[in-house]
């Protein structure tokens, strides 16, 4: 897991800057993520396997955004 707030906070600007190459909307960075970096993250690992993948093979969906209430397209 990305636990350094600089660093992604940087990771956030180069996603806007290549949003706005490609003429996609602005996105604001996450500005409670970085605080909760900056607070303290424990160590810890990003190995679950999330639902909406257990729900895409369930239905035998082709994209995540099939199976997504609020995909981040249309958020």
């Amino acid at each position: 897991e990305l636990r350094d707030p600089d660093e992604q906070a940087h990771r956030f600007r180069c996603d806007l800057e290549a949003r706005g190459a490609h003429g996609l909307p602005r996105v604001e960075p996450d500005q409670h993520l970085l605080a909760a970096l900056r607070a303290g993250l424990p160590a810890c690992a990003g190995v679950a396997l999330g639902v909406d993948r257990l729900l895409l093979l369930r239905v035998g969906a082709d994209h995540l955004d099939q199976v997504l209430a609020f995909p981040t397209a249309r958020a």
